[in-house]
């Protein structure tokens, strides 16, 4: 049972990687995202992500990377990174609602 689990863990790693990494690069490539905080607000939450799964198959590949401190730093970095841009998200969500509902006020009016 514990292998079926490690193999799955596995796969999951890469099951997350290639899909975060193809959106970035899209998202990056073929979309004007700089130009709102959402977009800029999804750019990042998907790199952070795409970035978390990167370490997790290089802890694939490299089995004792994340025994080192300079991996704990690491991944210490990326939690507060991704606690981080939800924050963002939920205020750019705020903001964006409450613009949409202004609007709608004053085309009511």
């Amino acid at each position: 049972m514990k292998d079926t689990l490690q193999l799955l863990l596995k796969i999951s790693f890469y099951a997350g990687l290639i899909p975060s990494l193809i959106f970035v690069v899209m998202y990056g490539v073929r979309s004007a995202w700089r130009e709102s905080s959402t977009g800029r607000a999804i750019m990042l939450l998907m790199s952070i992500i795409a970035f978390s799964y990167l370490l997790g198959v290089v802890n694939l590949i490299w089995p004792g990377f994340f025994l080192s401190d300079y991996a704990l730093w690491i991944a210490l970095v990326i939690r507060v990174a991704i606690a981080l841009v939800l924050i963002n998200m939920t205020i750019v969500l705020f903001q964006t609602q409450s613009a949409e509902r202004h609007d709608r006020e004053d085309s009511n009016r």
